[in-house]
C-alpha cells in the first residue's frame, strides 16, 4: 500500500513506467494493479460485503462492451470516480 493515496493521473504515469510494453492493454493492467494496491476498502463498513475496486472494474467493463475501450487515462479517471460513487452510495443507504 502507498503512504498517500495517488490520483488517477499519478497512477497512469506510474503505470506507463512499469508497463512491460507501450500497448494500452499493458498500461491498463498496471493501472488495475496499482488501484488494487492502494485499495483500502477493507477499512470501511462496505468491506464485509464486497471489494470496491473490483466492483468498479466490473462496472467499467460493462460500459466498455457498449462504448469500446477507454484510453489509460480515461480508465483510471473512471475507476477513481466509480469507486467514489460506490462508496458514497453504499454509505448513505
Amino acid at each position: 500500500m502507498f503512504e498517500e493515496t495517488l490520483t488517477a493521473e499519478q497512477i497512469v504515469k506510474l503505470a506507463e513506467g512499469k508497463a512491460k510494453s507501450d500497448t494500452p492493454l499493458a498500461v491498463r493492467r498496471q493501472i488495475t494493479k496499482l488501484f488494487h494496491k492502494q485499495d483500502d476498502s477493507y477499512l470501511w463498513p462496505v468491506c464485509s460485503r464486497f471489494n470496491v475496486t473490483r466492483r468498479a472494474i466490473c462496472r467499467i467493463r460493462k460500459v466498455e462492451r457498449v462504448c469500446g475501450p477507454f484510453s489509460p487515462l480515461e480508465y483510471a479517471l473512471l475507476l477513481e470516480d466509480e469507486s467514489s460513487r460506490i462508496v458514497n452510495s453504499e454509505y448513505w443507504e
